[in-house]
């Protein structure tokens, strides 16, 4: 279109004539000014470096001219500083850098809210300079990793004690480190932590077999008022240097040698505050022994309201007294991939005087269930993750958690793993009525949709009592325009056929609610299956029953 757009002939001349008049005229009192200076004598040279300062300032002044013109008639420098901050912060780390660098405004903008775009750092090639930057402002920051036996170990201890005063969430990675690397970093962590919330030491050696001297003792200078969250993998070992820090709510600790398995419950009475605790052994390698062979004795502090249990055999949850289990609110088991969770396993841990009300299963890499009720009042949650997709074949295990729910929640992301309700029941057992007899409010929510899935995604579950249905995508691409992609697609008259398939009782659906999901051709048919339509746009947050809620950052 520019090519097309031309001034006048007369708008032409006119400005040719005003910039070639005001180059002459400061030609002019240039050489006046030189020849003054040089007593009366310009030489070829004086008088062409005087014509190259002059075109050099015109076309400054053009580009000036042209980027003032651009900021004022840009769209994307036109945009509140808020604004751009809200853009920034929804990108990756290195395109809010790369972002910075595009021009003033946006520089500008991005510096402007540093607890918004510059609080989170998310590996050590970054960290120095962030750093700096985010200390002269007294700001909390967040370094997801650090991997001390990668990079140079005293600069990245030196690092860390410069800034500990004001990092919030520290994530530090032992593997492959000496006991002189070792050491610097015990040293560089014996500063106070002010602000630290979130602490992770992943310790593990299965090259070496060993684990090195704790990095603990002493550590924070025992000042560390806001810390809730310690996570610690295969640096067991470290958990006593926390128990003098009384803000600590949460404990997590993976990996755990099974000579531990037995005193580290011990280790847990020392701390004061604690609401959760996550501990996950080790897996068993063949030949290895175990020490403390016998039950486990749990005799934790009365603050504690949750507990989660993964085991590398499941014979190991049978040593725990399940009166001790069942006293806790909350209660997580898992399992380690090689075996998965049976039916009797999952039953033993759920309290049959439990009235359960909402259930959310994520079909993800495994096979997660979350159940939801109460107790005489009380809130009860049960979590089990990596169940064996069998298991749901036992009719008891259904009544306990299909059968009695009256709100579901069903999760995908590209997982092809499928329930074995119905036929898939054991020989010596009747095949379980896929029915979920109480359900109101289902939820789907998936990574993908399409047509075909549809029924696949109800395992052919039935829901007489079904009142509302809910649709969703956690693809990203759901935003229309996203990269140029589209939202996901479903046919209307599929739907009203998948939704009839539901087996409902009632002639139509309270609500049906359709998000980051285009219906086509249009969605006046499902009025017919539904009192109230409601389309959204966007997409939801993916979902992990395994994370805590004390993790945060990391």
């Amino acid at each position: 279109m520019s090519e097309d757009l031309a001034l006048s002939a007369d708008c032409a001349s006119a400005l040719q004539r005003a910039v070639r008049d005001a180059c002459l005229d400061l030609a002019t009192t240039l050489r006046a000014r030189t020849s003054n200076t040089d007593q009366g004598v310009v030489s070829n040279d004086n008088i062409s470096g005087i014509f190259s300062l002059v075109v050099r300032d015109v076309w400054s002044t053009m580009f000036d001219f042209a980027r003032e013109q651009n900021r004022l008639h840009s769209v994307a420098t036109r945009l509140a500083p808020e604004a751009l901050c809200e853009i920034f912060a929804h990108s990756a780390f290195m395109d809010r850098v790369r972002a910075s660098h595009v021009c003033r405004t946006w520089r500008d903008a991005s510096l402007a809210f540093p607890a918004r775009l510059w609080s989170t750092i998310p590996g050590v090639h970054s960290m120095g300079t962030l750093l700096r930057r985010t200390a002269r402002a007294s700001l909390p920051v967040d370094i997801l990793y650090v991997a001390l036996g990668f990079y140079h170990t005293a600069w990245i201890s030196e690092t860390l004690s410069e800034h500990l005063f004001h990092i919030r969430s520290l994530r530090i990675d032992l593997i492959g480190c000496s006991n002189r690397d070792r050491q610097q970093v015990a040293v560089a962590l014996r500063k106070p932590a002010p602000f630290l919330r979130r602490l992770y030491i992943d310790d593990a050696k299965p090259d070496l077999g060993f684990q090195g001297p704790p990095i603990t003792p002493g550590i924070f200078a025992r000042v560390a008022p806001m810390l809730e969250h310690v996570e610690l993998r295969a640096s067991e070992s470290s958990l006593d240097s926390f128990s003098v820090f009384p803000s600590v709510r949460s404990v997590v600790v993976k990996d755990i040698a099974r000579r531990m398995l037995k005193p580290i419950w011990e280790l847990f009475r020392e701390f004061s505050s604690l609401e959760r605790i996550d501990v996950s052994m080790r897996r068993r390698e063949d030949g290895e022994i175990d020490f403390n062979p016998g039950p486990i004795k749990l005799d934790l502090p009365s603050t504690v309201i949750h507990l989660g249990l993964g085991v590398s055999k499941l014979t190991d949850l049978a040593r725990f007294d399940l009166d001790e289990v069942q006293a806790f609110s909350s209660v997580s088991i898992s399992s380690s991939w090689e075996e998965k969770l049976a039916a009797t396993q999952v039953e033993s841990f759920i309290p049959h005087d439990m009235r359960a009300h909402s259930m959310t299963v994520t079909f993800t890499r495994c096979l997660d269930v979350r159940l939801e009720g109460s107790i005489d009042g009380r809130a009860i949650v049960r979590t089990f993750v990596d169940l064996d997709p069998e298991a749901f074949s036992r009719q008891s295990l259904w009544d306990l958690t299909f059968g009695s729910v009256t709100s579901l929640f069903l999760y995908y992301e590209r997982s092809h793993i499928r329930l074995r309700a119905g036929g898939g029941a054991p020989s010596d057992e009747p095949p379980v009525t896929a029915v979920c007899s109480n359900v109101e409010d289902l939820v789907i929510q998936s990574h993908t949709w399409s047509t075909h899935a549809l029924d696949y995604k109800t395992h052919g579950i039935s829901f007489p009592r079904i009142r509302s249905l809910t649709l969703r995508t956690t693809d990203p691409e759901a935003v229309e325009g996203y990269h140029g992609k589209l939202r996901p697609v479903l046919n209307a008259d599929d739907m009203v056929t998948m939704i009839g398939s539901l087996g409902g009782t009632a002639p139509k659906l309270d609500m049906l609610c359709i998000r980051g999901i285009t219906v086509q051709p249009s969605c006046g048919v499902l009025y017919s299956v539904a009192e109230e339509v409601r389309l959204e746009v966007g997409f939801s947050d993916p979902l992990d029953l395994q994370r805590s809620p004390y993790a945060g950052a990391l």
